[in-house]
């Protein structure tokens, strides 16, 4: 009778969490007109947009915490991702691919300002601004920072607080500040690192 009790527990929940996603999706849809959800993407957690800045949305996509998602450009979120408090800073492109984890973390294509002394307080240059692709299937960790112009492999995490400023390849753990790979996901490439080959 527990066991019982404790299914329509979980159905109940469900459908909850179901009709509160519906509810946010109508209402993210009508608050911000710059945004496109795809049916399915559920939404237990906050979304704030800032700026003209164009955010699709896949199917599947779970949105949890609070993200915050700002600038001039346009991002793409895949299916089946989750968004986990994360911010997104995004002046040109920002791609993320399907089934990434996005813990709290930030993802920025641009410096913000002019690193050049004599034009710091003007207007961005193009220059400083460079777009982020993160491959199918990434785990960004809590903390880490993803700068502009880096592209990150399928499959690959990116670990706690890591600062990333280079492209990372497929399949790899990187930490640290600058990222440093130390692990490699895939059985050949172990063997290689091993082996000394």
């Amino acid at each position: 009778m527990a066991f019982i009790g404790q299914i329509t527990m979980q159905s109940m929940y469900r459908l909850l969490e179901r009709l509160s996603s519906d509810c946010w999706r109508w209402y993210y849809s009508i608050r911000y007109r710059n945004l496109i959800l795809e049916p399915g993407v559920l939404i237990a957690g906050r979304l704030k947009l800032s700026g003209s800045v164009k955010v699709a949305i896949s199917s599947g996509t779970r949105i949890r915490k609070r993200n915050h998602i700002f600038g001039e450009g346009k991002v793409t979120i895949g299916s089946d991702c989750l968004l986990n408090g994360c911010s997104i800073a995004c002046y040109q492109q920002v791609d993320i691919a399907d089934k990434c984890l996005i813990s709290d973390c930030y993802i920025m294509d641009t410096d913000y300002h002019n690193v050049d002394p004599e034009t710091r307080h003007e207007l961005l240059h193009k220059s400083g601004i460079r777009p982020v692709a993160i491959g199918r299937n990434v785990w960004l960790a809590a903390g880490a920072r993803i700068l502009k112009g880096v592209t990150i492999g399928e499959n690959s995490v990116v670990g706690l607080d890591c600062v990333v400023r280079r492209n990372v390849p497929a399949n790899v753990v990187v930490i640290g500040n600058p990222e440093c790979v130390v692990k490699h996901l895939q059985p050949q490439e172990r063997k290689a690192v091993i082996s000394g080959v």
